[in-house]
């Protein structure tokens, strides 16, 4: 069946559906808008399925199939098949029903770039899977390899912008269809390298592995998130649909994840955490000793401590834990999931 009709008729069919789904919702005498809105959103999950309305467009999760619908056009993830069409990719004026014909294409590119200390590293990639690490050289040095099956060419790009180097593995244009990705886009970085490094996928996993960083920034639309071993003064995890991992935690974080379960360990080295979990769990490791203060609330779950400290509260939505002096924030949320806290 032709992908830009489903496309289409996926549009029409959410947005009647958010129509009459919403002027329903006003004879439902326990609903109230203020309990799902959050950060200029509207956001509401069932059972592990997710809704989201916000300034940036609509996101419906339905199990592993995912819709997304912005200014820009359609995204459609679906038995690990992704589909893009940009609004000028639509083909209004040539018809709905063309053909897309799919091509398997290998790619062997790699790049090597001066970069100092303290500069930018920007990462940008939307199908090819995400690797930096640290390397064995003073330059960076990016390759882009594998294979994937699509109608559009990608290629290994590398710029300079101000403060810093970008390196990019995007395709042209706004409108793709790419039915299945094997693409590793790895990045290794100086050894001295200490400076600010920001990641951005539309549907790739991204690994970070021993890395000394000043700020850390990594947003994905689908895809899953793991850091190890990497030091931060101060780092931000985003995700729409895909689960974070982070061993350790190390300097003060923020953890947001739309779908997915949020894993992380805690060390001497952390600071302040905060986590919150639209429609997965929150499971944290926190070594014995450590000073948190701990607020851990779920709408839907349960939630469960074991370990040293006092418990002030223990209601069946929200624990209130002191361990030590509670000088460090652990802050944990989730709307649709269980939170699970173990300090030994």
């Amino acid at each position: 069946m032709d992908l830009k009709k489903i496309s289409l008729i996926l549009v029409g069919v959410v947005l009647i559906s958010f129509g009459i789904g919403f002027y329903s919702l006003r004879y439902i005498d326990n609903f109230r808008f203020s309990d799902y809105i959050s950060e200029n959103a509207i956001e509401i999950t069932d059972n592990g399925d997710v809704v989201r309305v916000g300034g940036d467009g609509i996101h419906v999760l339905d199990g592993d199939t995912s819709v997304t619908i912005t200014w820009r056009g359609v995204e459609v993830i679906e038995d690990g098949k992704r589909t893009v069409i940009g609004i000028d990719g639509l083909g209004l004026d040539n018809g709905l029903f063309n053909k897309v014909d799919l091509v398997n294409k290998t790619i062997d590119k790699s790049a090597e770039e001066n970069i100092s200390t303290k500069d930018l590293l920007r990462v940008k990639s939307t199908f090819a899977d995400v690797s930096v690490e640290r390397g064995s050289t003073d330059k960076v040095v990016a390759t882009l390899k594998g294979s994937y099956k699509g109608n559009i060419d990608l290629d290994l790009e590398v710029s300079s912008i101000p403060g810093g180097l970008e390196l990019r593995a995007v395709p042209d244009g706004n409108s793709f269809t790419i039915s299945s990705s094997g693409l590793k886009f790895t990045v290794l970085v100086p050894d001295d390298f200490n400076g600010s490094a920001e990641v951005e996928t539309s549907s790739a996993s991204v690994t970070i592995k021993d890395l000394s960083l000043d700020k850390l920034n990594i947003a994905t639309s689908s895809g899953s998130v793991q850091l190890m071993d990497t030091n931060t003064k101060n780092g931000s995890l985003t995700t729409s649909s895909g689960s974070q991992a982070v061993y350790p935690v190390a300097g003060d974080f923020t953890l947001k994840s739309s779908s997915g379960s949020i894993k992380m360990k805690l060390v001497e080295a952390s600071g302040n955490v905060f986590a919150t979990a639209s429609s997965g769990g929150i499971e944290v490791d926190i070594e014995e000793k450590l000073n948190y203060s701990i607020e851990a609330k779920t709408s839907s779950g349960n939630l469960d401590y074991s370990g040293p400290g006092s418990v002030t509260r223990s209601d069946e939505d929200h624990m209130r834990i002191r361990i030590g002096d509670g000088s460090n924030t652990l802050d944990l949320e989730t709307s649709s999931g269980s939170i699970s806290v173990i300090s030994e």
